[in-house]
């Protein structure tokens, strides 16, 4: 009987153990992101970038032509698709540190239920990036622009479903603007976006 009582309470803490591992930063609206590291969260990189030894995301070395696309419409009709990789939620906090190009592709951040206001900074990020901030709508709701290295935290003006960040002065060049819609050409809930 005793043995059966300590197979029982060592099954319900195993049981504990993996919910509380499953409650990450990334689950708080109000955590901050980064394309490096999250002030709230600790966590193992699953890649290291090869010339830097710093970690990188799982999807860094992804062809360009494999990865999928996001089209956007600005407000005056103009339409640019951008190739971006689609990284967990355990890899938030990742992004694209490591890197010191982009080669023409941006990164996904999706939170599914469409109320993110967590905020992005910079630190441990190489190369300086534009972030567009995306409603549930799939209204483009802000575009920002970050420094690298800067540890300065920036928000959207409301809440969002998803950020997606670019090489610095892409939306520009390509004439995205707040206004301007998304679509997603390929499924992100299907991809594992933002979990």
């Amino acid at each position: 009987m005793t043995l059966t009582r300590a197979r029982i309470a060592l099954a319900g803490l195993a049981f504990i153990a993996v919910i509380a591992a499953g409650c990450t930063a990334e689950d708080d609206p109000t955590a901050v992101v980064t394309a490096t590291a999250s002030v709230t969260s600790s966590m193992s990189p699953t890649a290291t970038a090869t010339d830097t030894g710093e970690p990188v995301a799982s999807t860094h070395a992804m062809p360009t032509a494999d990865l999928p696309l996001v089209r956007f419409t600005s407000t005056i009709g103009r339409e640019a698709t951008l190739p971006i990789e689609v990284v967990p939620t355990a890899e938030f906090a990742i992004g694209l540190s490591g890197r010191r190009e982009l080669a023409g592709r941006g990164m996904l951040f999706y939170w599914p239920s469409g109320d993110s206001e967590s905020g992005f900074w910079m630190k441990n990020t190489h190369i300086p990036l534009d972030i567009a901030f995306v409603d549930r709508d799939l209204k483009v709701i802000a575009i920002l622009q970050m420094e690298a290295e800067s540890e300065e935290i920036r928000r959207a003006p409301a809440p969002y479903l998803a950020a997606i960040e670019a090489p610095l002065g892409w939306y520009a060049e390509h004439g995205i603007d707040a206004g301007g819609t998304v679509e997603f050409l390929f499924d992100p809930d299907a991809l594992g976006a933002g979990r």
